[in-house]
C-alpha cells in the first residue's frame, strides 16, 4: 500500500484521560492517520458515531456506561463497516475470547509499543484482521460462524404492543424491573412477562442484543 495516497479514519475511545491524550497524539503524528475524535465513555461513542464513522476504531474493553464488548457488538449490527480493536489491560483468555466474539477485529494490550499500535491498526485496514495478542485464525472462523446464527427479529418489530415498547426503552435506560414498574405503574410481575416477551419477539438472546434492536428499528437512541 502507497501510505502517501490513502488515509486511514481512526477514533478513540478510552475513559483514561491521560492515555487517551497520549495515544491521540502519537497517532495524529502519522502524516496517513487522521483521528476523526476521541471518547471518554460508550455514550459519547454512539453520538459522534451518528455523524462520524471511522474506517478503525480503538476502543477500551472497559469503557464506561456501555462496555467495549457490547459497544462492538451493537457497532457490528449498526456500522458493519467500522473494524474494531479492542484495546485493553487485561490479556487474559476470557477477554480475548469476549472480544473476538463480539465482532473486534483484532485485540491489543495497552502496554502495546506504538509500533504494535501501528502494525494493527495497518494489519487491519488491510487485511481485515490482525493475528496478533491471542487473536487466532482459529478463533476468528469459530466466531464468525458463531456471529453469523445471530439474528435479531426485526420482522416482529411491528408486533410489539405500545407498553412492551415503554418496557425496551427503559429496559435499554438500564432501569431494573422495579424501576420500570415504579416509572409506568405496573407490577415488577407485569414488567417481568414484558421483559419476557421482548426477549421471545426480538430472539435477543442479552441486553447487547436487545439494545441492538431497539436502536435498528427506531425505539430507542442512545443519549448523549
Amino acid at each position: 500500500m502507497n501510505r502517501l495516497l490513502e488515509t486511514i479514519q481512526v477514533a478513540i475511545a478510552e475513559d483514561h484521560p491521560v492515555y487517551r491524550k497520549g495515544l491521540k497524539n502519537l497517532l495524529t503524528s502519522e502524516k496517513h492517520l487522521n483521528v476523526l475524535f476521541d471518547v471518554s465513555n460508550g455514550s459519547e461513542l454512539m453520538e459522534q458515531l451518528r455523524y462520524f464513522q471511522p474506517q478503525i476504531l480503538l476502543l477500551d474493553v472497559r469503557i464506561p456506561f456501555i462496555d467495549g464488548i457490547n459497544a462492538t457488538k451493537i457497532i457490528r449490527e449498526i456500522y458493519p463497516d467500522i473494524c474494531v480493536i479492542i484495546n485493553s489491560s487485561y490479556s487474559d483468555e476470557q477477554t480475548i475470547q469476549a472480544a473476538a466474539a463480539s465482532g473486534a477485529r483484532a485485540f491489543l494490550s495497552k502496554k502495546s509499543e506504538f509500533t504494535v499500535i501501528m502494525d494493527t491498526i495497518e494489519n487491519v485496514y488491510d487485511k481485515g484482521f490482525s493475528f496478533d495478542n491471542g487473536f487466532t485464525p482459529d478463533l476468528i472462523t469459530t466466531c464468525c460462524e458463531e456471529n453469523k446464527k445471530i439474528t435479531l427479529g426485526e420482522a416482529n418489530a411491528k408486533s410489539l404492543s405500545l407498553r412492551e415498547i415503554d418496557v425496551l426503552r427503559l429496559i435499554c435506560d438500564g432501569l431494573s424491573s422495579n424501576q420500570i414498574a415504579d416509572v409506568l405503574y405496573i407490577s415488577n410481575r407485569t414488567v417481568e412477562n414484558h421483559r419476557r416477551s421482548l426477549f421471545e419477539k426480538t430472539k435477543a438472546k442479552n441486553m447487547a442484543d436487545l439494545t441492538v434492536f431497539a436502536i435498528k428499528t427506531g425505539y430507542y437512541s442512545i443519549k448523549g
